[in-house]
């Protein structure tokens, strides 16, 4: 969820209790991507929906000069660096500045719309 735009910052909500959150609160950073239309499976295996050991192991990932996991084919990619965290009952709301990111406008972007997938226009 965007959360200002000077600077550019989003905001996160992660399972306390997940591997993800003890990850971030580590390194201080995070990166996001927003999907396209053709990476449903990606999505399905980071919701936990398939037996998948590891989840990098789908489709075609680089790193960002921090060091973080950037996914290649993504309608979006962020790079952030986090300024705030609060917890919140069972998430942690993690607060990050958007360091870099790409966007290709020719991608359709994948969305969640009443238990299934779904997608609308390219965004550019």
């Amino acid at each position: 969820m965007s959360l200002s735009n000077q600077p550019p910052t989003i905001l996160v909500s992660i399972d306390i209790v997940s591997r993800l959150a003890d990850i971030i609160a580590r390194t201080g950073c995070f990166s996001v991507a927003l999907l396209s239309d053709r990476q449903a499976e990606i999505a399905d295996s980071f919701a936990g929906k398939l037996d998948t050991t590891d989840r990098f192991s789908l489709g075609e990932w680089s790193h960002w000069p921090s060091g973080q996991p950037q996914l290649q084919g993504a309608v979006s990619s962020l790079d952030c660096e986090v300024i705030g965290a609060m917890e919140t009952g069972t998430h942690v709301l993690y607060a990050g500045a958007i360091i870099e990111a790409e966007t290709d406008t020719a991608r359709t972007p994948l969305i969640w719309h009443q238990r299934d997938y779904g997608s609308v226009g390219p965004i550019g």
